[in-house]
């Protein structure tokens, strides 16, 4: 780190760097709004994008005639007309507590007097009002009014740190005053402009283009990293660097020749990095937990006990069977093809296709671990519910049928093509939940699976190992493939789009919804690839996400068509979708 002196050298060097690779930015009244007005459109532009705070400071001023308006709204009429923006819900109070503090001392809602105060005292004024910071207060000085105050956004402090410009220890509200005093007052404008233009093209926080970056010179980041670049990039650097004394603006005029000889590396590293990153994550627990469920398999179906007669009481109990029987979301459907031939009924085996896959203690422990126990238990709790209440439809619907109509016939062949996982042990779980009550195959009455306690250890580690095995090489592919496409949405769909888009309370829960449909992965896996989509998607969709991907996907669709007639399957996808998506969407509600 330099001396006071050397760094205020140093950053006017960057400076001319800056306009020599972009241009001089000059502050015109005329293209900023009123102090007022920058203070709100500020409060409505933090942690969201520009497009998205200018959206909706337009509802804002297109709902209400004027600040006392929206100073005196109900706090969800505000709340509804910047929902555009997100965090609607955290912003609207705090700009109706700004104008409430702003009216009661000035008694009105003019800050024009703020042009008449240094510098100084128009930080200190503006942080008095609850809510504002220093990063606030300067934008609407600079913005507003040309003061020479400089905000210093995420892209500012993370070039001055490589620069050398501040210390690893200041802060950020530290950095505004410490890079504000070596600016001449006519610098500050072009230099946060000319900053904030550098962090989002070359300067960025993962995979910078130090390579082709006009400030190498002056990099105290660069020069650490100089070393280990390939020979290519160096070169690349040196003509980059004579490239930009020769041409000046070019870098402003052309922003994309920037990336056009990185753009394909650093893409597919960033791709590379997602893709990975994913799947050494989840693939620990994954390989955890269908040995479990191997151990489980072995051991666990003496134990269960089958099923009432009594629907109101079979369907609960076939929702909370997942927790002592087994089976991942693609086992689900033959043991509830073989419940339903043992006369079990049709309501029971339903609720068990959809809970069966989550309501068990691995699965929640492996959400829990990328979600939190809180929403590992809401997700529980909601497949619980939404399975007992697809029971109760079912039962309603086919209250008189024979539930054994509803079976294709010949199914039980196609089913072991479609889940050589499960398929062997399909019928051992269906007759320990369900002995014959009257049905057609599968044992006399009382049935029960022996435990295997005449094989020997070595043959029940064969058979451990085996089943794990042939899980994991089934599940893993949908686990690559769910990596695959998610790190190919996060790294080549714009992020800002993506948030625009994922911010729909509606839609974004139909995108993941359909997403978990194509993507059809396993309950053990999901948890990791819907966390890729947490920082971009509503919480409601990732949450759906979650739920729905166990109920429906292609997979089990295409199983479930070989086991049950069209209209079981058609009111199963209905009910499931449905409920899922009124789930998700109520927590969009909720949370906004």
């Amino acid at each position: 780190m330099e001396t006071n002196a050397q760094a205020q050298g140093k950053l006017q060097r960057v400076f001319g760097l800056l306009e020599a690779a972009y241009k001089p930015r000059r502050w015109h009244e005329g293209d900023h709004y009123g102090p007022l007005d920058e203070l709100i459109l500020t409060i409505l532009s933090q942690h969201t994008s520009d497009q998205n705070s200018i959206r909706a400071f337009g509802g804002l001023k297109a709902h209400f005639s004027d600040w006392q308006a929206v100073a005196d709204a109900p706090i969800a009429e505000v709340v509804e007309a910047i929902r555009s923006g997100g965090l609607a819900v955290q912003k609207a109070p705090r700009i109706q507590g700004v104008l409430r503090e702003i009216a009661a001392e000035r008694g009105n809602f003019d800050l024009s007097f703020l042009a008449d105060l240094s510098v100084a005292e128009g930080k200190v004024y503006l942080t008095r009002l609850k809510g504002v910071g220093p990063k606030t207060a300067a934008c609407v000085l600079l913005f507003a009014l040309g003061k020479p105050a400089l905000p210093v956004d995420t892209h500012i402090f993370r070039i001055s740190r490589r620069l050398g410009l501040i210390g690893p220890k200041l802060t950020e509200a530290q950095a505004h005053d410490a890079l504000e005093v070596m600016l001449e007052p006519e610098q500050v404008y072009s230099f946060h402009i000319n900053m904030i233009t550098h962090g989002r093209k070359v300067c960025r926080a993962q995979n910078p283009l130090c390579a082709v970056c006009p400030l190498q010179a002056e990099c105290d980041y660069y020069r650490t990293l100089a070393p280990s670049l390939p020979p290519t990039a160096t070169r690349m650097a040196e003509n980059t660097r004579s490239s930009n004394t020769v041409h000046g603006n070019q870098l402003a005029e052309h922003p994309e020749e920037l990336e056009l000889n990185l753009l394909n590396d650093n893409t597919l590293r960033d791709f590379s990095v997602r893709f990975i990153s994913i799947v050494v994550t989840a693939l620990p627990l994954l390989v955890l937990g269908v040995f479990v469920f191997a151990i489980l398999e072995q051991y666990v179906p003496n134990a269960a006990r089958w099923l009432p007669r009594r629907q109101s009481l079979a369907i609960p109990l076939a929702s909370l069977a997942g927790a002592i029987v087994p089976v991942c979301d693609c086992g689900a459907v033959p043991v509830a093809h073989g419940m339903v031939r043992r006369g079990v009924g049709l309501a029971p085996a339903m609720a068990f296709v959809v809970a069966a896959p989550v309501v068990n203690p691995i699965v929640f422990v492996i959400t829990a671990t990328f979600f939190g126990w809180q929403v590992a238990a809401g997700r529980l709790l909601a497949v619980f519910i939404i399975s007992i209440i697809v029971g109760a439809i079912f039962a309603v619907v086919y209250q008189q049928a024979d539930a054994r109509a509803s079976l294709v016939p010949h199914a039980a062949g196609e089913l072991r093509d479609a889940s050589r996982a499960q398929s062997d042990e399909a019928d051992h779980y269906a007759a320990a939940l369900a002995p014959d009550l009257g049905g057609t195959s599968g044992g006399g009455a009382g049935v029960m699976v022996a435990k295997p306690g005449s094989v020997n250890l070595l043959s029940h580690v064969s058979h451990i190992i085996s089943h794990a095995s042939t899980e994991l090489v089934d599940l893993g592919r949908f686990l690559i493939l769910g990596a695959f496409v998610a790190a190919l949405i996060t790294t080549f769909v714009p992020q800002d789009q993506l948030r625009q888009f994922g911010s729909n309370p509606i839609t974004s829960v139909l995108v993941m919804m359909l997403l978990a449909v194509i993507l059809s992965l396993c309950s053990l896996s999901d948890a990791a690839i819907a966390t890729s989509f947490v920082a971009t998607f509503s919480p409601g969709a990732v949450f759906a996400f979650l739920l729905y991907g166990q109920m429906v996907d292609l997979k089990n669709l295409f199983m479930m068509l070989a086991a049950f007639n069209k209209a079981v399957v058609a009111l199963f996808v209905l009910t499931t979708t449905l409920l899922a998506f009124s789930v998700g969407v109520l927590i969009n509600g909720v949370l906004r």
